[in-house]
C-alpha cells in the first residue's frame, strides 16, 4: 500500500516539533527572548559592516567570525 503524502507531512511537521523542542528545552521565556535579542543585534552588526551583501558563504564566513 502507498504511503499517501498526508502521514508525510504529519512526519515532517513532528520531525520539525521534536527539534525545536530540543533546540528550545530548558529555557524559559525570557531566556529565548533574550537569546533571540542577541541574534538579532549579531545579524544588524553583521549587516552593517557588510551594507552591500556578498555570497551566502561570505555571509556564512562573517556571521561566523563577527562576535
Amino acid at each position: 500500500m502507498p504511503v499517501s503524502s498526508g502521514y508525510l507531512l504529519y512526519l515532517l511537521v513532528a520531525a520539525l516539533v521534536v527539534l525545536f523542542w530540543r533546540h528550545v528545552r530548558g529555557l524559559s521565556f525570557d531566556a529565548l527572548l533574550a537569546r533571540a535579542a542577541r541574534e538579532h543585534q549579531h545579524v544588524h552588526r553583521v549587516l552593517a559592516k557588510h551594507p552591500q551583501g556578498g555570497t551566502w558563504r561570505a555571509y556564512q564566513d562573517w556571521m561566523r567570525t563577527q562576535a
